[in-house]
């Protein structure tokens, strides 16, 4: 269901309340490809604070998505590091790729996770 239909079935106040509140708990969770349209659709519905996060989040999804260009270079052999796998899957999950980021980790030795 979209974020139009849920908000159309609201009043404007009680949606835009709604739409805030979910805008921080993505941001609290760093999930910075889901902020991206919530903080859209603020934006256009008046929120100020919406407009001035909105080039943020483009440079942070633009600072993962260049991270993971960086890491798909890095040699096979070096991939298989903790420290690699961690850095891929944060950027996985920020970029709202959660269960492929669960994989990365979940792909390393149980005694690395510790």
């Amino acid at each position: 269901m979209g974020v139009n239909v849920v908000t159309s079935q609201m009043d404007p106040e009680q949606a835009k309340s709604a739409m805030q509140t979910l805008l921080t708990n993505f941001l609290e969770q760093q999930q910075w490809a889901l902020a991206m349209p919530v903080a859209h659709w603020l934006a256009a519905n008046g929120d100020d604070m919406a407009c001035a996060l909105r080039p943020q989040l483009h440079n942070y999804l633009d600072e993962y998505e260049s991270a993971l260009e960086a890491l798909s270079v890095v040699p096979v052999v070096l991939r298989h590091c903790l420290v690699v796998r961690r850095a891929e899957a944060s950027a996985l999950y920020a970029l709202g790729y959660h269960q492929l980021a669960r994989e990365v980790l979940l792909r390393c030795p149980p005694e690395e996770l510790l």
